[in-house]
């Protein structure tokens, strides 16, 4: 059975189920800090450096994995002793996570017709009608939302929350959809295996509570493509009924919302690591 880590700058609610799910399956977890601060992994204990593990971690946390050297650990020894677990407990490829990599497939995207731009050549940038804007990464250096026409790009960003690199970002522009709800899928070796609802009318309100026919789609629309082994992926309900994916994310990093932890867990218990 694999292991998990859990990095304590979760939610707590969400750390909360995980750690339920865990116990309910018997599973050996342990906890580890990524500090705001700085990029140092501490706190894994030593059996973690001879077994696999899963991590369940914040996008600052996925993101050292993908760059991980001694200096993200108190010493060499550490860094030799936990590195290569570490890095393989992310199921994650940067760039096939990126829409930039996936926008031109045969897959049924809800901004498949988009610009893509070079953020810091457009900061002045405005259009005539409202448009939706977003990082083509799934790592968002910032957070995305509605630019209202005759407004800047510079406007929109510099009122949500922001990574220091965020001019560096390449960045979707697409028209703004009709969207009645939003819903996350958790697959795995192309089976969905838990899932929920989160956004209903542009609120936040996560739910078990699915469509049938988001349900029915779901699992077909999950062989469509792979980004990994592990990920998830979001799906829109339309208001004229049509179902669309929103977007890939890296499970690691991703938020759970009302999915049922104990079937995903003890999926991933039993996956092969490589």
């Amino acid at each position: 059975m694999n292991k998990f880590a859990v990095q304590l700058s979760l939610k707590n609610h969400q750390i909360e189920n995980y750690v339920k799910s865990f116990k309910k399956h018997n599973l050996e977890y342990t906890f580890f800090s990524v500090y705001s601060d700085n990029d140092l992994i501490e706190n894994l204990p030593e059996s973690y450096g001879f077994n696999p593990f899963i991590s369940l971690a914040s996008i600052k946390g996925l993101k050292i994995s993908q760059n991980l050297t001694e200096k993200n650990f108190n010493s060499l020894e550490d860094f030799n002793l936990f590195g290569n677990n570490f890095k393989k407990s992310f199921f994650y490829d940067i760039e096939k996570f990126d829409q930039k990599y996936y926008k031109n497939l045969d897959i049924p995207l809800l901004n498949k017709e988009s610009e893509i731009i070079n953020l810091k050549d457009n900061l002045k940038r405005k259009f005539e009608e409202d448009v939706f804007v977003k990082p083509t990464s799934d790592l968002k250096a910032f957070v995305g939302g509605v630019l209202k026409a005759g407004e800047t790009i510079e406007e929109l960003i510099k009122r949500s929350s922001r990574m220091p690199h965020w001019m560096e970002e390449p960045t979707l522009i697409s028209k703004v959809k009709d969207i009645h709800s939003e819903y996350r899928f958790f697959v795995v070796d192309n089976k969905v295996v838990a899932s929920s609802r989160y956004m209903l009318e542009k609120s936040v309100i996560p739910s078990k509570d699915i469509p049938e026919e988001v349900m029915i789609i779901a699992p077909k629309y999950a062989k469509l493509y792979n980004p990994n082994r592990v990920f998830t992926m979001d799906l829109a309900l339309l208001k004229n009924g049509s179902i669309e994916i929103v977007e890939y994310n890296c499970f690691n990093g991703s938020g759970t919302y009302d999915a049922d932890l104990d079937n995903l867990v003890d999926v991933l218990s039993k996956i092969e690591i490589k």
